[in-house]
């Protein structure tokens, strides 16, 4: 299984890392112009139609400096297209805010981004429950 990954920041590696313990190949995606077009961003298509992936993943980051790369390095439509030709998305966190109506408008959904306060104030605490 060929997976491409959405590198421009973020959570990109640890992606990575995780889908190649599971036995995937993966492919980081940073630009249109890949070195070849067999690996590129070109043929960002579902596997059976001459891409080769058979899945792409938006990792988390900051997504407002995402969709300004994106556009900027000329990412954007063609991300757009492969996905609504077929091409299987997970996002995570930033990822998941990229896929809705206000982004690249792949779901019909609109994602809150910090809706329970600022990053900063995010924290992990572990505990017990009893009861």
């Amino acid at each position: 299984m060929k997976i491409a990954i959405l590198a421009l920041q973020g959570a990109f590696a640890e992606h990575e890392q995780m889908l190649q313990r599971l036995g995937a190949e993966t492919m980081l995606i940073r630009s249109p112009l890949q070195t070849s077009p067999k690996e590129g961003f070109r043929s960002l298509t579902l596997e059976g139609d001459g891409g080769g992936l058979h899945g792409l993943v938006i990792p988390g980051g900051e997504s407002t400096a995402m969709m300004r790369i994106m556009k900027d390095e000329g990412l954007f439509e063609p991300i757009r297209e492969a996905i609504l030709g077929g091409l299987p998305v997970f996002g995570t966190c930033a990822g998941l805010i990229m896929l809705d109506r206000n982004h690249l408008d792949v779901m019909d959904i609109v994602a809150r981004r910090n809706a329970y306060g600022r990053q900063l104030g995010s924290f992990n605490y572990e505990g017990e429950f009893r009861g």
